[in-house]
């Protein structure tokens, strides 16, 4: 008996388990709809928000449904010539009500390229009288989103100076000896302590200021030395700073492991040079000097 209730669990854990990874999401956001009265076709879109940043990616829904004796299909969207990036499609299988309309799903998660105004094109579905053959078009209305940067005014983008490695009022003061070898070694450790105190009150006084991140993508993309290690060393740091979520991107992603071959490669050179990197990641970021990065 145990073993049978155990065999049922198991066996709706995992059915319901598949049926989630078909279902397309109900999103409550953003909607149009348009509908032909003739044929009783309608054809919903909507999207999940109005506004995100390019960190994000937006969900675009599409439900058509049609009565029997129709045939009706959504036509194909160009995404890539809108400035969106298709990162999955997800298709849920056709139902049929108990007023006999067939419904289709259709579920698509969209990532924008920079920052500006973007929209959810007029979608539209041939509808096909399948007893006479005639043919007939819907199309909706275009969903406009807004895409901004990651980075507000707010946001310093400073960094951390670093903490010093030495503390002079650390080392205790050579006490008195006797002894030649202590003498000799509170000598050695007083030329020591000297030498180090020079060299940290030097690197202290040679040191530039902490930069904020665009200072230094600036100072990248204005530099002239072309390909050098150091450049794409420097560019790196910099892209690393930024929001783990803008890192996730597919756009910030390909930066990063470019400048990590240009780093680790034999001959120390990429495709694209620090400068053309830092320019292209400037422009990502959809920042301008007056703001602070």
């Amino acid at each position: 008996m145990t073993r049978i209730l155990l065999s049922t669990i198991l066996t709706i854990l995992l059915v319901s388990g598949c049926s989630k990874q078909t279902e397309v999401s109900k999103l409550t956001g953003t909607e149009v709809k348009v509908s032909d009265p003739n044929s009783n076709v309608t054809l919903d879109v909507r999207t999940n928000q109005s506004e995100i940043t390019i960190a994000d990616r937006v969900q675009v829904v599409m439900e058509l449904r049609w009565p029997e004796g129709i045939d009706a299909r959504i036509t194909d969207t160009k995404w890539d010539t809108l400035g969106w990036t298709l990162i999955e499609v997800l298709n849920s299988p056709v139902t049929k009500s108990d007023e006999s309309l067939f419904t289709a799903s259709f579920s698509y998660t969209l990532e924008p390229f920079l920052p500006g105004q973007y929209s959810i094109p007029q979608i539209e579905a041939v509808i096909i009288d399948l007893e006479t053959q005639s043919e007939t078009r819907i199309l909706t209305d275009p969903i406009e989103l807004k895409v901004v940067g990651v980075l507000s005014v707010d946001d310093t983008g400073e960094l951390t100076a670093p903490v010093g490695l030495f503390n002079p009022d650390e080392i205790p003061a050579p006490g008195e000896t006797k002894s030649i070898g202590y003498l000799v070694a509170g000598i050695v450790g007083i030329i020591l302590v000297i030498s180090i105190v020079w060299i940290f009150r030097k690197s202290s006084h040679t040191s530039k200021p902490t930069q904020s991140i665009y200072q230094q993508l600036k100072s990248i993309a204005q530099s002239t030395n072309s390909n050098d290690a150091e450049s794409y060393r420097r560019l790196y740091r910099a892209i690393i700073q930024l929001d783990h979520r803008l890192l996730q991107t597919s756009e910030f992603g390909t930066l990063v492991e470019q400048c990590e071959v240009a780093i680790y490669s034999q001959d120390g050179f990429s495709e694209h040079s620090p400068q053309a990197m830092a320019k292209h990641t400037l422009e990502l970021l959809g920042s301008s000097e007056q703001e602070t990065v």
